[in-house]
């Protein structure tokens, strides 16, 4: 009996070691879980943590190039702002200058820039610290990038000049016209020709006809739209797109010239020096003849060449003809038909001019309203700016350089001053 009890307390004794060494090894089982847990959760704590890190990192430098992008962009914009207004040759002083270009860089919209879709990706553009002096102006261009919640902004000066040019770009072509031109039934122009606008079929080249030179069109436009050309015609250069004057300037006639009334040619008249008239005409078969010494002025409210009129163009300088409301030229007319190009500039306010059956021009024709149309046989030599211009029927227009050393044009033309570098600084001044 008594052995049989200590066999059961052998038994207990071992069952009690036996549930001491299990509870030890559970013990030790989930203090290393535990600790695997805390070391995997601190794992992907720094994982997570990186991650967000590179990302920040990420959008850090994103939103840089965002902020670069919009500074170029902006400045790229200003800069071919600047080139049309150059172009344009419209403004009569600084102020007005820089007052349109003003509002043309504040209309600029900065680019739209995608990315990750969970993200906002902005630009934003801001104009500041416009100062004007001496005939120049400077702007503070600031660009700011955001992409999520991260922004970064760029600044950068630009600096552009005014000053007046006594050369106009127009008078480098045989005919600009702001509108259109046509050029047909075995019309000829020997020069090239040139058009600001996008529009279809704004230059007609038809039936026979022929240009010996080079076609500019607006910025942007599509040739084969552009200009219509007939398959039995000749081009002998290239069709180029090209920034030239959208607008061209007013006439403005000079004041304080002597009053002179009325001046009817007959037969052969002189006149010495410039002057104001009602009007001017030259009958048929008349001759006026102008007297030159240096630069002359003549203003009249209607220039009529009737049948075979000549004006003639004697001594030195350069005759500057404004003509308000009518310019009539009839059959046969010779104007300027021995001289040079350079020496006789017509400046037209009105709205049409016809140049009839064989007449002989040299010289320039500035018609801004007008519609100007060589019928047949006419020959111009010189160069031709109106809004809109027909040579017809075997006309001519052989173009000759209208600038004529040490005389300014009556036209002036503006443009900003400086070089690439000095009107636009591409290197950014720093992060703000």
């Amino acid at each position: 009996m008594l052995d049989r009890i200590k066999h059961i307390f052998w038994w207990l004794n071992r069952l009690n070691g036996l549930n001491a060494s299990d509870g030890s090894v559970l013990i030790l089982t989930l203090i290393t879980l535990m600790v695997v847990v805390s070391l995997g959760v601190s794992l992907t704590c720094i994982t997570v943590s990186n991650y967000h890190m590179d990302q920040n990192e990420l959008d850090y430098q994103a939103a840089y190039y965002v902020a670069e992008g919009a500074l170029r962009h902006q400045l790229e914009h200003m800069r071919l702002i600047m080139e049309e207004l150059y172009a344009s040759g419209t403004y009569d002083d600084a102020s007005s200058f820089f007052d349109t270009f003003v509002a043309e860089v504040s209309s600029v919209r900065p680019p739209v820039f995608k990315g990750d879709s969970s993200k906002r990706v902005d630009a934003n553009i801001m104009l500041s610290d416009f100062t004007i002096r001496d005939g120049s102006m400077s702007i503070t261009v600031q660009a700011t990038g955001t992409v999520g919640k991260i922004s970064r902004s760029l600044k950068s000066t630009v600096g552009i000049g005014w000053a007046a040019s006594s050369v106009n770009p127009v008078f480098s072509y045989a005919i600009f016209a702001s509108e259109g031109i046509e050029i047909n039934n075995y019309g000829q122009v020997y020069g090239d020709i040139a058009v600001n606008s996008v529009l279809e079929k704004v230059i007609k080249i038809k039936n026979h006809s022929k240009i010996n030179g080079n076609i500019y069109i607006g910025l942007g436009g599509d040739p084969g739209k552009v200009v219509d050309i007939e398959e039995k015609t000749e081009v002998t250069g290239q069709i180029t797109e090209k920034i030239i004057n959208g607008k061209l300037s007013q006439v403005v006639p000079p004041s304080g010239l002597e009053y002179r009334g009325d001046l009817t040619v007959n037969n052969t008249h002189s006149i010495n020096g410039g002057g104001r008239y009602n009007k001017i005409e030259i009958k048929n078969h008349g001759k006026l003849v102008v007297n030159l010494d240096g630069d002359t002025v003549i203003r009249t409210g209607s220039l009529s060449f009737s049948n075979h009129a000549t004006l003639e163009l004697r001594g030195s300088g350069r005759l500057c003809i404004y003509v308000d409301y009518i310019l009539d030229v009839k059959n046969h007319a010779a104007i300027n038909k021995n001289g040079q190009a350079d020496e006789l500039i017509l400046l037209f306010s009105g709205e049409k001019m016809m140049v009839f059956n064989h007449v002989e021009f040299k010289g320039v024709l500035y018609a801004p309203n007008a519609d100007v149309q060589l019928e047949n046989h006419a020959d111009f030599a010189g160069s031709i700016v109106a809004k809109k211009t027909i040579i017809y029927n075997h006309a001519k227009l052989f173009y000759k350089n209208a600038i004529k050393d040490g005389y300014t044009m009556p036209v002036q033309y503006h443009k900003s001053v400086g070089t690439d570098e000095e009107l636009f600084k591409f290197e950014f001044d720093g992060e703000v």
